[in-house]
């Protein structure tokens, strides 16, 4: 409860950011699931074709739970990696920025598509296998994707006037950015272990 205060705090002291990003990242989506619209009719039939082919053989899935989680877990933290590193550039603002718009992007689009062509198990689809590990993943982008321009314009503005506060203050940043990727390594699970469960269940009905 405490460390869920402090959050809010920090998004509070860092609202026009907070406000910047979540615009951004809203930008994404909304660019993705109209990016479904510039899609060919050839392309479109290949897609639901592919997701169609998925489906169908998910019954007969033999998934490696953990494979799937180790990879969806390291690229989890390396795309946290990225950010937190940008932060410390100065410069990185902007692409971190872009990365927040692609993953807005690509998520819009993927359920976009699938509401529009699946209809109601598309809905399904949705809701148990595409949001379950995003609930978790995109707050924790959002958080992340803040406090990595926050740190950059602190450093820009020159308010780290003595190398001590610098220092603490680059501790708390890192400190963030642990339990970030601890909840991001969560998601990763949740995408490995529960999504592909969930889709084998769909697919029996559909």
């Amino acid at each position: 409860m405490k460390l869920k205060s402090r959050i809010g705090q920090y998004l509070q002291a860092n609202l026009a950011v907070f406000i910047l990003i979540v615009f951004i990242f809203a930008a994404g989506i909304i660019s993705g699931a109209l990016g479904i619209n510039s899609l060919s009719q050839q392309q479109q039939l290949d897609l639901l074709n592919y997701v169609d082919t998925v489906l169908q053989g998910s019954g007969d899935w033999q998934v490696d739970s953990l494979g799937l989680a180790k990879t969806a877990v390291w690229s989890n933290i390396k795309l946290m990696l990225l950010i937190w590193f940008l932060g410390l550039t100065v410069v990185g603002i902007p692409v971190v920025g872009v990365v927040v718009f692609l993953r807005g992007a690509v998520l819009g689009f993927t359920v976009g598509f699938l509401v529009q062509e699946k209809a109601f198990a598309g809905v399904l689809l949705t809701i148990l296998s595409v949001l379950p590990q995003n609930l978790i993943f995109v707050p924790a982008l959002l958080l992340a994707a803040i406090s990595s321009v926050a740190f950059s314009l602190q450093l820009l503005q020159g308010k780290f006037s003595r190398g001590l506060v610098l220092s603490q203050y680059l501790l708390g940043y890192t400190v963030l950015f642990g339990v970030v990727m601890g909840v991001v390594s969560l998601g990763g699970l949740v995408e490995a272990y529960i999504s592909p469960a969930f889709i084998k269940l769909i697919a029996v009905y559909f």
